[in-house]
């Protein structure tokens, strides 16, 4: 599902390039399933032969949690002049104003957020209150989520082959 989302935004935004950002520890989620260095193993696995998606390890080797918004300014003092898009599905955006620091977010980059097929729409009032900085892709998020495929309840040809088999010989997610 990242992989179709990010292959639509490079097109559609017209990108350089796009970077997958695994987190150390996610300050929204209740606990790592898995060590960080395996999610960095399956992203390069999947992003093999695709020049323009690239893997950070920013947070990975960050300490403490990883806020979005510490992320941000590191891309931001690397690529001073570029514009910094954000990828994220409307569930994200919905919480949004729950991130740190999430007005200096917006000031930092543009959220590029894609909905979800089925899922209700994020309310106007939210909108407003985030501004010109949110673009919607005309490209729908995927079906499939990341929570899925970390209970195991997916199809294997819902991620890439390698991926697949790492996730069997490293007996991940059962």
């Amino acid at each position: 599902g990242h992989l179709a989302l990010a292959r639509s935004a490079l097109k559609e935004l017209k990108l350089n390039y796009i970077y997958f950002v695994p987190a150390r520890v996610s300050p929204l989620k209740r606990a790592q399933l898995h060590s960080p260095l395996h999610r960095v193993q399956m992203l390069r696995l999947a992003l093999r032969g695709i020049p323009q998606l690239k893997v950070s390890q920013f947070e990975v080797h960050s300490p403490g949690p990883s806020y979005t918004i510490r992320t941000l300014e590191h891309f931001h003092r690397r690529h001073p002049r570029s514009q910094i898009f954000f990828l994220m599905g409307s569930d994200s955006l919905k919480k949004f104003e729950r991130w740190k620091n999430w007005k200096k977010i917006l000031e930092l980059c543009a959220l590029a957020v894609a909905r979800r097929k089925g899922e209700s729409a994020v309310s106007g009032k939210l909108l407003k209150r985030l501004g010109s900085r949110v673009q919607f892709l005309k490209s729908a998020a995927p079906l499939i989520s990341s929570t899925e495929v970390r209970s195991g309840r997916f199809h294997p040809s819902k991620v890439p082959r390698e991926v697949f088999r790492y996730i069997q010989a490293k007996r991940l997610y059962q």
